[in-house]
């Protein structure tokens, strides 16, 4: 009986880490707009760019195409820093962009040979595409205090991290979309998530 118990129980443990993702994603985005002012400013900048995505228990990293520039979200202080020539750190509390609509389409498209539901949000500034499968399966409780690009609503849905995004701004005529062209389970140095040491950091908004 001890036995069985005990078997019970590392089962379960596992069932529960295997929830959280831990690895990387590649992505690619291309970018579209009928706007000539948006096309030099923004879709020269990112066409064809990639960037790979981090994640390890809640804290997430993007490191863009250029490594000096990357953005991190440590979880333990509900706190994102952006680097470009300086660094910048930011709360996640807040949003601009208010959800007016959720609509869920099941088995709507194919990403890497994974069937994924589709998740759009009409908004008060723009439409958002998200398509997900449950190979980057994260635990939503991770990101329940990231109001910031609705993040909160987003993973409580997918309860993954999306691996292909559509972003439109219809008054633009802007279209971005991001899609995972690789994507790799592995574990991950916590190093990976923690700031430079002695480097000035930038408040930005802050408001807890």
């Amino acid at each position: 009986m001890k036995s069985n118990f005990l078997f019970f129980i590392v089962l379960l443990s596992t069932q529960l880490c295997s929830q959280n993702f831990e690895g990387s994603i590649v992505y690619k985005s291309s970018c579209r707009s009928s706007k000539p002012d948006w096309k030099k400013e923004y879709c020269q900048m990112i066409a064809d760019s990639s960037h790979v995505y981090y994640f390890k228990n809640g804290n997430y990293k993007y490191v863009y195409n250029d490594i000096e520039k990357w953005t991190l979200f440590i979880n333990k202080e509900q706190k994102m820093y952006t680097k470009a020539k300086k660094i910048y750190r930011t709360s996640v509390f807040q949003n601009e962009d208010e959800i007016v609509n959720i609509q869920i389409n099941p088995k709507k498209t194919i990403v890497l040979g994974y069937e994924c539901d589709e998740l759009i949000l009409k908004c008060k500034n723009s439409t958002q595409k998200y398509y997900y499968n449950s190979v980057t399966e994260i635990d939503p409780k991770l990101m329940e205090k990231h109001q910031l690009a609705n993040l909160n609503t987003i993973i409580s849905i997918t309860k993954a991290i999306p691996i292909k995004t559509i972003f439109i701004i219809e008054d633009q005529g802007f279209e971005l979309e991001t899609v995972a062209f690789e994507i790799k389970k592995a574990p991950l140095s916590a190093a990976l998530f923690t700031l430079p040491k002695e480097v000035e950091i930038i408040d930005g908004n802050t408001s807890k």
